[in-house]
């Protein structure tokens, strides 16, 4: 056990941080945490051992499951920059969560999960979402966030501390007060960025720049986790899809596997970000409101930017434009029916993820990648890794496409 303090907001707290569960703790709990750590340590060692050929001075940081002192029901992941902390029940949060999500059926009636898989599918989907946690904060400390926090931010006196503003992905702080009427148009403009240093003028500054760096955690996160995926996979998945004697049925049995488990990561990812928006506790088109509220970016934003790495890796993977189409249609029941029933009512329109189809939404997720393309030199030197390239021009336009409801949730345009 190691005693580890860390400043919470405006406080210290303490920590009681270990890399096994203790042995005092009863049986449950102690197996729920160490296949969590086992799971979660297996992805941060595959991607240190694969990053590490091209960049051979990365770190493989530690992980640490840990009690909050203060706080022990504390459900929460951060990093101090160096190492990876994950709160013990953190490992327990989801599980109801995710059995409640996955007691449904498509919504054509067919069953959600191929037969003979239904007591596996909630494990998976439990394994998935702790490695998107855990490359997650793995971003974070390769892409050198904290360090470049620390050498680049400046903040004025209407400004918090840069040190009160956290890595967690959990635990989003959320203040309502007056933030409607901010003008976050002007963020952009305003936001003072000399010499590669930044100025921040104000808690909405901040809260800015940290959503920047939390939408670059959760691509990575998704390309890191899609990575160990593949490669887990890929001895049987090749020599089917490349063998022109496999039989047609070992080939579509091979193409229904791969479906299934591409199903399982980007529905990890819907379940992960689905519950976040649960404990927001305001409806997730009222969330339009408060897109500056967080240090995080509302949780339909987050899902619609990993959703778009995920298609993107797909989409690559093959030459024959029929394969991914067929692999990404096998993902949509993980995506669209897991989340769509809510009470006795069945529909799309339940999927948190819903408000990222309007204009708001759209245009802020605009001037969010502008905004990296203002930090992307500067995050870059700090980088023990290459980071994602700058957007293009084409690629920082609002697209209008996308847009199918107005702020409210009524419909502007149904799909055909």
């Amino acid at each position: 056990m190691v005693i580890k303090r860390f400043r919470v907001g405006s406080n210290i707290r303490t920590f009681h941080c270990t890399t096994k569960c203790p042995n005092d703790v009863g049986v449950e709990m102690q197996e729920v945490v160490n296949h969590a750590l086992d799971k979660a340590n297996e992805l941060i060692t595959f991607a240190h051992e694969t990053n590490n050929k091209e960049y051979p001075g990365i770190i493989r940081p530690k992980l640490y499951v840990y009690v909050r002192e203060d706080a022990i029901d504390d459900i929460n992941a951060f990093t101090d920059g160096t190492d990876i902390y994950l709160s013990a029940l953190t490992t327990f949060g989801m599980v109801s969560y995710i059995h409640d999500r996955l007691e449904t059926k498509r919504l054509n009636g067919d069953k959600l999960v191929p037969d003979g898989l239904e007591n596996t599918t909630s494990i998976k989907i439990y394994d998935r979402i702790l490695e998107l946690i855990v490359a997650h904060e793995l971003i974070h400390i390769w892409h050198g966030h904290q360090q470049w926090k620390r050498h680049t931010i400046h903040c004025l006196a209407e400004a918090e501390s840069v040190e009160s503003v956290s890595d967690e992905i959990l635990h989003e702080k959320i203040d309502i007060s007056d933030v409607s009427s901010i003008n976050i148009d002007a963020i952009i403009d305003n936001l003072i960025i000399d010499s590669g240093g930044v100025t921040c003028q104000n808690i909405y500054d901040i809260y800015y720049i940290q959503q920047i760096l939390e939408l670059d955690a959760d691509r990575g996160a998704i390309q890191i986790v899609m990575q160990k995926l593949h490669n887990d996979l890929h001895p049987y998945l090749m020599t089917c899809y490349n063998s022109n004697e496999a039989a047609t049925n070992q080939k579509a049995a091979t193409m229904k596997m791969h479906g299934y488990e591409l199903g399982i990561t980007i529905g990890a990812a819907a379940l992960m970000l689905g519950f976040f928006d649960k404990r927001r506790k305001i409806s997730s088109f009222e969330s339009l409101n408060y897109l500056l509220a967080s240090d995080h970016p509302i949780p339909a934003i987050r899902f619609f930017e990993m959703d778009k790495v995920f298609h993107g890796i797909v989409g690559s993977m093959f030459k024959n434009d029929s394969i991914p189409n067929f692999l990404l249609n096998e993902t949509n029941a993980f995506v669209f029916d897991i989340l769509a029933h809510s009470g006795e009512k069945t529909s799309v329109d339940n999927c948190f993820w819903m408000p990222v189809l309007t204009m708001e939404a759209q245009r802020f997720i605009a001037l969010l990648n502008q905004g990296w393309n203002r930090i992307h030199d500067s995050l870059q030197s700090f980088s023990q890794i290459a980071i994602q390239e700058k957007y293009k021009k084409e690629e920082l336009e609002v697209f209008t496409e996308c847009v199918r409801f107005d702020i409210t949730g009524k419909y502007i345009r149904k799909e055909k």
